[in-house]
């Protein structure tokens, strides 16, 4: 029989080693939160609860992160507004036509905005200056997919037919579903469940408790609007100031001209971080793509020396005096922001603002028993589970059974260390993997040792019957994993929650039961047979 080389086998060791110091942390309570005097759970640098680990210093301190049918967490039904979705699209066009025509030059007057019989919804422009109407059609043709233009004489009319109303609602939905999916992430955690319900309900699901789902449902709508000189201009609008922020002496609503602003769509980055020029508390700080930093340089330039506000989900938190065009593409946001808040806004600016308004229909908190509960359950089955595999294994295959036990061990660390080391979510779905893994491993051997018992039976030597066995049953168990592993990336990239949970479970553990069933079940069968020369071992 061939000996595994030296070099193999301290791989294997180290490779063992770091998968049992990873894993090691799990063994341990799970942390708890930190309370200050007050009773309030403290916060660290990273936004997430300050917690007191039980896992000793000198290892690794995460845990597996548990799922919300493990430890809880919260669950909220949602509405999507998708009526006004598409109110909204109209809208956003108008108010960029506005924008438009007073960089051109253009002067415009809105007409009418209703729904009827030919179109969802539309409304006409009526565009003043030789030429104006047709420069003002094509702008208004680029800027959406789904509404369209009528364009007769000096007016364009803006409308949307039905079916383009219906691809917008179903584009929202969808796209609702993904931000809050990524605030989500944002906020440090992961494998929340998302899933669409009907046509325009989304059901979420975020295990714990880090994250308030009034942060993540927040809209993060962000403009640099002109502060108006005067309120009685028809383009004025009233917004209200943010309430704990004196930006004025005694006024808590902005006249903001409605037809001088940028919007925070082409905003592709945001950030948070200490006010170093002389203010208090935090700033937020932006940068712009190519064509908002542009869009952002025209405003200013054209309207240095007055107020511009900054307007954060219908507030205003600033309203600097333009002292010079901001051109560079990027710039600040300040407002007496604690750090925390600061964290917040730059995660919602940084994922972006909802396509839609959204209505939590139901909420509640799910307690931590249901989680002990499954606990209980699903560590009861595959203890039980197991504890059958390996007295078949012994009983099957004596030695060889034995050697098969500890690598399947060692492959349940190794699996856990993965695990723990990427930040993954187990699920109970995800505990279904692991024992679906473990009768993977199981049978990798199994293959293996008949084979080898085949070559005994021949009058084979037993070194030969092991080179021979292995030999043999290597196309056989590469390619069954490799099937299953194609299944279980399917599932892991076309599924979602529970699903994708179950999948990316049983993904790695068909790669570290192949590492165990090769590679740690041989070497100890090499080890075991350059001291016992027994004849018949299995």
């Amino acid at each position: 029989m061939s000996r595994t080389p030296i070099w193999q086998a301290l791989v294997i060791l180290v490779i063992v080693a770091i998968g049992a110091v990873y894993a090691a942390p799990n063994l341990f309570p799970r942390p708890v939160e930190v309370m200050d005097e007050r009773g309030q759970v403290v916060i660290d640098a990273n936004g997430q609860p300050q917690l007191a680990s039980q896992v000793p210093a000198y290892l690794p301190a995460r845990q597996l992160n548990l799922g919300l049918d493990l430890q809880g967490g919260q669950y909220a039904l949602l509405k999507v507004d998708t009526d006004k979705a598409v109110q909204d699209e109209i809208e956003d066009l108008l108010s960029a036509t506005r924008n438009f025509a007073r960089q051109q030059r253009f002067r415009i007057q809105r007409g009418n905005f209703e729904p009827n019989e030919d179109w969802v919804a539309g409304a006409q422009v009526r565009a003043q200056t030789e030429g104006g109407a047709q420069t003002i059609n094509d702008f208004l043709l680029s800027r959406s997919q789904y509404a369209a233009t009528v364009l007769d004489g000096a007016n364009v009319t803006l409308q949307m037919s039905p079916e383009n109303a219906e691809r917008l609602k179903v584009d929202v939905v969808n796209r609702t579903i993904e931000q809050i999916r990524s605030r989500v992430d944002a906020f440090g955690l992961t494998e929340p469940s998302i899933t669409k319900q009907g046509t325009d309900r989304i059901a979420i699901q975020i295990p714990g408790s880090a994250v308030n789902l009034d942060d993540v449902l927040k809209p993060g709508d962000l403009d640099f609007i002109i502060v108006a000189l005067s309120e009685a201009n028809a383009n004025v609008t009233m917004v209200p100031a943010r309430q704990d922020e004196e930006l004025t002496q005694d006024a808590f609503e902005y006249a903001l001209q409605s037809d001088a602003f940028v919007d925070g769509k082409n905003l592709i980055n945001a950030g948070h971080e200490p006010n170093q020029q002389g203010g208090t508390g935090w700033l937020v700080t932006f940068r712009f793509n190519s064509n908002g930093g542009e869009e952002l340089c025209d405003l200013t330039s054209e309207f240095v020396g007055r107020q511009m506000a900054v307007v954060l989900d219908g507030e205003v938190v600033s309203a600097p005096t333009i002292q010079t065009a901001i051109c560079g593409g990027s710039g600040q946001i300040t407002g007496q922001f604690g750090e925390e808040e600061a964290r917040r806004v730059a995660i919602l600016l940084q994922t972006g603002a909802l396509p839609a308004d959204v209505a939590r229909l139901t909420e509640q908190e799910i307690g931590p028993s249901l989680g002990a509960d499954s606990i209980r359950a699903g560590a009861t089955a595959a203890v039980i589970g197991l504890i059958a595999v390996v007295v078949f294994m012994v009983l099957m295959y004596g030695w060889f059974g034995l050697f098969a036990n500890v690598a399947l061990a060692l492959n349940l660390v190794l699996l856990l260390a993965v695990l723990t080391m990427f930040g993954a979510t187990l699920t109970l779905p995800g505990i279904a993997g692991i024992v679906l893994t473990v009768g993977m491993a199981v049978d990798a051997n199994v293959l293996v040792f008949e084979r080898i018992r085949e070559e005994l039976k021949g009058g084979m030597s037993v070194g030969g019957a092991i080179d021979a066995g292995y030999r043999a049953a290597l196309s056989t168990i590469i390619d069954a994993n490799l099937t299953t592993l194609i299944a279980a990336a399917i599932l892991a990239i076309a599924g979602k929650g529970p699903v994708q949970g179950f999948a990316i479970t049983l993904g790695i553990g068909i790669v570290t039961s192949m590492f165990t069933a090769l590679l740690v079940t041989r070497g100890l069968i090499s080890l075991w047979h350059g001291r016992e020369k027994l004849k018949a071992p299995i």
